[in-house]
């Protein structure tokens, strides 16, 4: 008898044994998953190296007030004020056309256009530059470079020397003597140019158009430029100014959203450069704004939410959890189960032993 009893205990121990042993090997990974996961928690800080936002001043080359003066000097030297066009945009209480001859105020070019096309650009290509005078709206309505001036010089203005056609009236949309941009749109000349006595006007809200100087030229912002935007818009900008490597771009007036480029700066007192940054804007099918509300507007709890489900996986790992075998309390209950049969055993034989 007590020997079947022996054996059976025996049998109990090697089950119970091999049941231990094979829940603490189910278990192990899970016991040392947080050993695992922590180097990832940490990653970001370890491995990535902080983001530096570049300046102004780490691209520009800001050139002194008697170098600017010597650039504008040459610059006007070159231009040729003896010709004078008119264009504005085409309303029903100031038309115009492409059609019209652009040299007197009352027959206005309706666009720039093309070099060798109707607009004012035309006159501007075939006098070598000159002065333009924008007696109405001047919309720039598209991604636009002036073309066909070699080595000339274009003024652009609100001011023919006679007559000044700044209306600053409706603040939301100036009336008159004001360069309009549409969304996504831009100025860009590839000569020597000034821009001086006018109202420059962005209506679109979220997005600031650029004019910018390139091909190793000059550009003059000159004096009385009245920078207007429309302030009902939610996010409301002022016009941004570019400058390519190797060109330069005098600033005397004038309050501009950035500046950026790589070439030669001289701005004046009083000019203001806003240097705000804005999300990315993104155009439907007819040209209006869409506000991507996950990119402009993200939950403010994103993050929180985020490390609670980091969290919430590591702890799962600790305690075992549903679907990570036995927890650890079990493994304890079976070792110990496994010593008290061993006592019995010892027990048993023990008295065995005495008789």
């Amino acid at each position: 008898m007590t020997k079947k009893i022996f054996a059976i205990l025996m049998s109990a121990l090697f089950v119970l044994s091999t049941f231990a042993i094979g829940a603490v090997a189910t278990e192990a990974p899970a016991t040392e998953a947080p050993a695992a996961e922590a180097p990832v928690a940490d990653a970001p800080a370890e491995t990535e190296a902080p983001v530096e936002e570049p300046e102004i001043d780490m691209v520009l080359d800001y050139i002194s007030a008697d170098e600017a003066a010597i650039a504008e000097e040459a610059v006007r030297a070159n231009l040729n004020e003896e010709f004078i066009c008119y264009g504005r945009y085409s309303l029903a209480d100031a038309p115009s056309s492409d059609d019209n001859d652009g040299v007197s105020p009352d027959t206005p070019k309706r666009t720039l256009g093309a070099p060798d096309g109707a607009g004012a650009c035309s006159l501007l290509a075939a006098n070598n530059g000159g002065v333009f005078v924008t007696n109405g709206r001047l919309l720039i309505g598209a991604v636009y470079t002036f073309e066909g001036i070699e080595d000339g010089v274009i003024k652009m203005t609100a001011n023919d020397g006679t007559t000044n056609f700044k209306v600053h009236e409706p603040v939301d949309n100036p009336k008159s003597g004001a360069m309009k941009f549409g969304a996504n749109k831009s100025l860009t000349f590839k000569n020597d140019a000034i821009i001086e006595d006018i109202i420059l006007f962005n209506e679109i809200d979220m997005y600031s158009p650029t004019i910018s100087i390139t091909n190793g030229c000059t550009l003059i912002m000159g004096d009385n430029i009245d920078s207007m935007k429309k302030d009902t818009n939610t996010f409301p900008t002022h016009v941004s100014l570019y400058v390519e490597e190797g060109s330069t771009l005098v600033v005397k007036s004038g309050t501009y959203n950035t500046i950026t480029g790589g070439g030669n700066v001289y701005l004046a007192d009083g000019v203001v450069v806003e240097n705000i940054e804005f999300v990315e804007t993104k155009f439907d099918e007819n040209g209006m704004i869409v506000i991507d509300v996950d990119v402009t507007m993200p939950p403010v709890d994103a993050g929180a939410e985020t490390t609670a489900a980091v969290a919430g996986v590591t702890t799962a790992a600790i305690d075992g959890g549903a679907e990570g075998g036995l927890n650890v309390w079990v493994i304890v209950a079976i070792a110990a189960a496994v010593v008290v049969v061993a006592a019995v055993v010892v027990v048993v034989v023990t008295k065995k032993k005495k008789q």
